[in-house]
């Protein structure tokens, strides 16, 4: 359950959807996703680790290769 920002030097919880934004990390064995939460601070300033993706980015990607199968 996303609680409070993804960035560890951050302490804003979350409160709604509305702000900030949602990334993805998908298990390459599972394929289990799990959300986490950035704040609208840090979604400006703090650089994204590579494990983790825009949840609008992967929902694009997913239909993409769905496409192509």
């Amino acid at each position: 359950m996303v609680s409070k920002c993804v960035n560890p030097a951050c302490d804003v919880t979350f409160t709604y959807f509305g702000t900030g934004e949602l990334l993805v990390k998908t298990s390459p064995v599972t394929g289990h996703q799990e959300l986490f939460w950035l704040c609208q601070r840090c979604a400006t300033e703090w650089q994204i680790p590579m494990d983790l993706v825009p949840l609008h980015a992967a929902k694009r990607d997913r239909k993409q290769n769905g496409a192509a199968a």
